[in-house]
């Protein structure tokens, strides 16, 4: 972003223009892209013209956004209050009843700040600075029609103070900040300025030799002098850019919080201060049209979660489907096979039965006895006959087997020759 600053006093103008690379960050990473010096006419209306005409030119040239004023030090009253508190809230809510002392009309007609320079077990001392509104209403004049926004009001002197002390030259030294018609002087105890003092040119000389006595640590100058006194170092202070990289302050914070820091006075009147947009609405809005989409959502979001659901149910049940119906033709297929099987079992055995019941009779039949027919049909009935030389020594051992029931003769006896022939049926143990 890029700003203007104008370090105001009396009829000149310093000018610095100047490039931040963050908003609001003009304290850090910065560029100077233009200085020069504004001659102001004595005429009030003639001078707010000309900033305004200045400002435009800039606009156009640079393509400024805001700009930064830095009034004379004469246009604020300071004062030194010492109070028997030491909190920050504390001294804030104390001050307006104890400026009552020091100011010439209400404290409401006034932009203060205030800057602890001393702590104490006692309280503190507390150098408050404060300006009139009305001496600030013409800034709104220079900035009208120009679509610039107003990013702080400055004291010039101030803001050279804050840079000495950045510089920690010396804790207790003179700090002298001469402009065109007067010198500023500030006296450093333990770092911070606890002495002010505005002088036309008569008596500076006299009135340095005396402050060396109380601040022995050096006298310093932002600017040549015209006394001339060698012994006075002088620094390289541009108050023009120290104005333009000021950064503004939030509402209320018209100073820093501890000791130490530099003393950051923002005047700006509140009427004419940059606006910063409340969000506030448009963040209702957008959680309003949040809750709205998340209620409509979460009903789509449910009808989806359950619809995918019962697809993967429904495929789920396809699967299984496919499965069982598998599993069922293999269960067919293997009783096919077990079908098969027992009609291949029961065709061996039948076909076997005659190997079988020869083979038990062979077993069974004495010494002796011999079989002449032998026959064995497919229900295991078998029939036999023979010689022998007792009947009854043949059908005894037949009875025993365990392979046979049912032994009985199948027709009488008959003697040949010393020999009986014998015919018997049974049937075959399975």
């Amino acid at each position: 972003m890029k700003a203007a600053g104008l370090s105001i006093e009396d009829t000149t103008a310093g000018v610095s223009i100047v490039k931040g690379f963050f908003p609001w960050a003009f304290g850090g990473l910065t560029s100077a892209l233009k200085s020069e010096e504004l001659t102001l006419p004595d005429a009030p209306l003639e001078r707010t013209a000309l900033i305004r005409e200045s400002l435009l030119a800039w606009k156009k040239q640079y393509g400024i956004k805001g700009v930064v004023f830095g009034l004379d030090f004469k246009d604020f009253t300071h004062n030194f209050i010492r109070l028997p508190l030491k909190s920050r809230p504390d001294i804030s809510r104390a001050l307006p009843f104890e400026m009552e002392k020091y100011l010439p009309l209400p404290i409401d007609e006034y932009i203060y700040g205030f800057h602890t320079v001393e702590s104490s077990k006692e309280g503190t001392l507390n150098l408050v600075v404060a300006v009139r509104k009305e001496r600030l209403g013409w800034l709104a004049e220079c900035l009208k029609d120009t679509g610039l926004a107003l990013l702080g009001v400055r004291c010039s002197f101030i803001e050279a103070l804050n840079e000495f002390m950045k510089l920690k030259t010396q804790k207790n030294a003179v700090f002298i900040y001469p402009s065109k018609r007067r010198f500023h002087i500030a006296g450093f105890k333990d770092g911070l300025p606890v002495y002010f003092r505005v002088l036309e040119e008569t008596g500076l000389q006299a009135e340095i030799e005396k402050l060396r006595e109380t601040f022995p640590g050096g006298v310093f100058s932002a600017g040549t002098l015209p006394a001339g006194d060698l012994s006075v170092k002088t620094l390289a202070i541009s108050v023009p850019n120290l104005v333009a990289v000021a950064r503004p302050l939030r509402k209320g914070l018209r100073a820093p919080a501890s000791k130490g820091q530099k003393m950051d006075f923002d005047f700006t009147p509140e009427e004419i201060a940059l606006r910063r947009k409340d969000y506030y609405p448009y963040a209702v809005g957008a959680l309003s049209a949040l809750s709205v989409f998340l209620l409509i959502s979460t009903d789509f979001y449910a009808y989806y979660k359950d619809h995918k659901a019962l697809e993967g149910v429904e495929a789920r049940t396809k699967e299984m489907r496919a499965t069982a119906g598998g599993i069922l033709e293999l269960k067919r297929q293997f009783d096919a096979i077990e079908n098969k099987i027992s009609v291949l079992d029961e065709f061996r055995r039948r076909a076997d039965l005659p190997v079988i019941a020869l083979r038990g009779l062979s077993e069974a039949l004495p010494e002796g006895a011999w079989l002449t027919e032998f026959s064995a049909d497919e229900t295991g009935r078998v029939e036999f006959k023979g010689v022998a030389r007792r009947a009854s020594e043949v059908i005894e051992p037949v009875e025993k087997s365990a392979l046979f029931n049912g032994v009985q003769y199948s027709a009488a006896v008959t003697k040949k020759d010393e020999m009986e022939r014998f015919s018997f049926k049974m049937g075959i143990e399975r």
